[in-house]
């Protein structure tokens, strides 16, 4: 706990079974505070912004809202999704719409927990542990904290037990260094089997990959 919340800069977070528990969670959090009604929509917006997005987004955040893949009159809410691991080229323009809106901005970082300078400007941002370490389960909101009883009696997405195994699980992972190497590494590789021109993105050394698309 004492990493993660120098990790997270002491921002409030909480913890969830599932990352897709942890938008579910968020969204209807919104729209209880009146931020987001079922006549809303979340713009969702990519990496690459091609028509592709994992139905764990979508699919929590249409058991409140709509989702949109522009941003409209309705638009009251932006998740941005950095895709596996790449960060999203206009983060800066999103945060910059969301302050002229006056709407939060949902960073998605679930294959980026070790990019550098994505999830630094979002209200919210959204990690998956299970896609980023060898754990089984594990989700994370930042910018919020929910107590136990909140997630259980509101949001039915509470899992102290989860919780528990799964963060004394995460300490002999969560240093960046050789993990991210060898994720460099591997994805170097696959651009000399395929080509440089044959993926979706390019690759830096400040670039945590979760695959080679």
């Amino acid at each position: 706990r004492l990493f993660l919340n120098k990790t997270f800069n002491n921002r409030p977070w909480t913890f969830f079974p599932r990352a897709m528990y942890g938008i579910f969670t968020l969204i209807r959090f919104l729209k209880n505070e009146g931020a987001i009604s079922e006549h809303d929509n979340v713009w969702v917006t990519t990496t690459t912004d091609s028509p592709y997005v994992s139905s764990c987004v979508t699919s929590a955040i249409e058991q409140t809202t709509n989702v949109s893949r522009e941003l409209n009159e309705q638009t009251r809410a932006i998740f941005a999704i950095h895709e596996f691991g790449f960060a999203h080229p206009n983060i800066q323009e999103l945060r910059h719409i969301a302050d002229e809106r006056s709407i939060p901005l949902i960073e998605d970082c679930a294959y980026g927990f070790h990019t550098q300078n994505i999830g630094t400007l979002g209200d919210y941002v959204v990690y998956s542990l299970s896609k980023e370490f060898p754990v089984q389960f594990g989700g994370i909101i930042v910018g919020k904290h929910f107590t136990h009883e909140e997630l259980w009696h509101t949001y039915q997405t509470s899992d102290h037990n989860k919780e528990r195994y799964t963060l004394s699980m995460l300490s002999p992972w969560l240093t960046p260094t050789e993990q991210s190497e060898k994720r460099r590494a591997n994805y170097r590789y696959y651009t000399s089997v395929f080509g440089s021109t044959r993926t979706y993105f390019p690759l830096s050394d400040s670039t945590d990959p979760g695959a080679f698309v």
